[in-house]
This record gives C-alpha cells, sequence and structure tokens, in this order.
C-alpha cells in the first residue's frame, strides 16, 4: 500500500459526536499503520465541507464542524507523514457532502503526488499542495497582523479582492466580521475592525460553511484558523471543547 486518502469526520458534526474525536482521529492513523504494518504509511486527511446555513456570530463561532476541523489540523500538525485537504470552499448548500468533486480530487492529488511518488512540478520544483498555513499575529495601533509558515504564503491574494471570512475580537471576546488586506511585500494579511479598537484574536474561516477566499498562488486556499485558544460550547451539545485539556474536552 503506497497511502491512504481518508475523508471522514460528518457524524462527529453533529450534537456531542465531537467530543471522542480528539482521541479517535489520530487513532485512526496509527490504527490503520499497525494493522497495516506500516509505521510511516502515507496518510492524508481531507478537511470537512462547508455544510448547512449560518445563523448567528455564536453559532458560528462555537459550530461543531469547525471543532472537527480544528482536530483534523492539530492531528496533521502533530502527526508525521501526513496531510489534509481543505474543502471548506466545494460547497454551498445544505448538504454535508462537497457538490464541488474536482477541487478535492486535484488537490488530494497534489498531496499524493508530492507526498508519496515524489514528483516534481514545473522547473524540477516541488509540486505546492499546502494552502496558507497560519503562523503568528502582531498586534499594533488597532490592527492585527497575521503571518503564514514559510512555503504556504507565496503569492498570497484574496479572490476577486472578496475580504471575507475574517473575524475579529476584543477583550469581551465578542467576534465582529472584520476588514482584511494583503500585504505581499512581507506576505502578511492586516486584519481589522474600526470598531474595535484593541483587538486581541482572529479567526478565518470558522463557520459551520465558511466564506472565504484567502489563497497563495496555485490558488490553493488557506485553512481555516484562529489565534485564540478559549473554550468553545456547540449549540444542541453538552460540555465545552478546551484545546488546552489533556484530551480537548472540559465538561461544563
Amino acid at each position: 500500500m503506497r497511502g491512504v486518502l481518508f475523508y471522514q469526520g460528518e457524524n462527529n458534526s453533529f450534537t456531542v459526536g465531537w467530543k471522542p474525536y480528539p482521541r479517535t482521529c489520530p487513532a485512526v492513523i496509527s490504527d490503520w499503520r499497525k494493522v497495516f504494518g506500516e509505521p510511516d504509511l502515507p496518510f492524508c486527511s481531507i478537511q470537512i465541507a462547508g455544510w448547512s446555513n449560518r445563523r448567528s456570530m455564536t453559532y458560528d463561532m462555537n459550530h461543531h464542524a469547525s471543532i472537527v476541523r480544528e482536530i483534523q489540523f492539530t492531528t496533521w500538525q502533530g502527526t508525521k507523514n501526513t496531510g489534509l485537504i481543505v474543502t471548506y470552499d466545494t460547497n454551498s448548500n445544505g448538504g454535508i457532502h462537497p457538490q464541488r468533486k474536482m477541487p478535492v480530487g486535484e488537490r488530494s492529488a497534489r498531496w499524493a503526488l508530492a507526498e508519496v511518488y515524489e514528483m516534481k512540478g514545473y522547473g524540477n520544483k516541488p509540486i505546492e499542495w499546502r494552502g496558507p498555513v497560519y503562523k503568528s499575529m502582531e498586534i499594533k495601533d488597532g490592527k492585527v497582523t497575521i503571518r503564514f509558515k514559510e512555503g504556504t504564503d507565496r503569492g498570497l491574494r484574496l479572490d476577486q479582492d472578496v475580504e471575507v471570512g475574517f473575524y475579529v475580537a476584543g477583550k469581551n471576546k465578542e467576534f465582529h466580521h472584520a476588514r482584511a488586506r494583503v500585504n505581499n511585500g512581507d506576505r502578511t494579511v492586516i486584519v481589522w475592525n474600526d470598531e474595535i479598537k484593541d483587538p486581541v484574536a482572529v479567526r478565518y474561516g470558522w463557520s459551520n460553511l465558511p466564506a472565504g477566499g484567502l489563497m497563495n498562488a496555485r490558488e490553493l486556499p488557506a485553512y481555516p484558523f484562529r489565534t485564540d485558544d478559549w473554550p468553545m460550547t456547540p449549540h444542541q451539545s453538552t460540555g465545552s471543547y478546551d484545546v488546552n485539556s489533556p484530551d480537548s474536552l472540559r465538561e461544563n
């Protein structure tokens, strides 16, 4: 077996389905590697797509789907020889399965060609398969500068210059829609809201049905991210998701 492309997570995006996910998501990778006798088996997860609808800022900022995407992201970042494919931009209706299949397949193929088959692209350069990955932030004069990991930040741009999908919060932890612009001179994104003079946190693509057009030169979309680590309490659920707890679960 050369590798695995794994699409799962929908059932964990309802009610209390997210609760075991901090344990089961990485466990699937380790278990499959053990079963197949391949400790370094390449394993790429496909992040769940956007679905349902948007209702309110509180609803979006605490939705199960964002929790599942974050767990998939942290599992990828913390597990060797793995990948993660963004798909939140491939759906625009109430169905949980993406309507646009082609981008999912193309992005997955880029990962396989680059990481499994070790093929090179034009000019014998590595095939790019990752969109912008959040690295750090800096707050100055009421604006937040977002930086991305090297190798994912080439040619940052907002699709059609539409600044959607960004949210900013002050010390009261209440999020509001934010403005954004790309500074390609230093490969950063500047985020702000004129009504929030002292911002403390930014989120991007943080919704059950995310909107956002931040991408890099290869038109690979940015991974949803947040700069805060505040607990989230999804609707129709019990307990709160806390990324800082040992098992990412804190009961109320």
